[in-house]
């Protein structure tokens, strides 16, 4: 069977789905902002500061300049360190009971490292622990505002192009 391009659109959102033989290839959502036409992009990387930090929900709210503060979570605002970073992959590496393992997920561009790296191994830290109201920090959008949300935002920062960064260990894989 043939590939086909679906697409729709509306005045506010277009869906675009490469198909062949039934099965999704490739999904692609872009939003247009009706109000704010300099709503923040995927991608882009912002020096915010915090205005708020939640211990009980382990996030934060991050004021990047827009009309929203972006949303930013203890898995995606925790840096390890490079011997956390080494500790964690081992953890990975000897734990055989998830079917899951590191290198067998492709995330794509719009995936954050928690969604591509099983936290779960990453110290025991608390949010407030490492974020104080008034840090100044550099952040990544993830996810786009929707509706009344503000932005997901990450301090796991990936170059332009890059589809896969590996922790901080500054290796990825490169989008052609």
């Amino acid at each position: 069977m043939a590939k086909e391009l679906v697409v729709n659109q509306t005045h506010s959102e277009s869906r675009i789905a490469l198909i062949e033989n039934g099965e999704i290839l490739d999904f692609l959502i872009e939003r247009q902002s009706l109000k704010n036409e300099s709503a923040p992009i995927v991608g882009n990387i912002y020096l915010g500061r915090v205005l708020r930090v939640l211990p009980g929900m382990q996030s934060a709210f991050i004021d990047i300049g827009q009309e929203r503060a972006a949303f930013l979570y203890v898995d995606d605002a925790y840096l390890p360190t490079i011997e956390e970073q080494r500790e964690m992959a081992s953890r990975i590496d000897t734990t055989e009971s998830g079917a899951k393992r590191l290198g067998e997920v492709i995330p794509d561009e719009f995936s954050t490292l928690t969604e591509t790296v099983d936290m779960k191994f990453r110290p025991d830290v608390k949010i407030q622990d490492f974020l104080k109201e008034g840090d100044e920090i550099v952040v990544q959008i993830a996810k786009e505002p929707i509706s009344t949300k503000g932005p997901r935002v990450t301090r796991h920062i990936r170059p332009p192009h890059c589809l896969y960064a590996v922790y901080r260990a500054h290796r990825c894989i490169k989008k052609n």
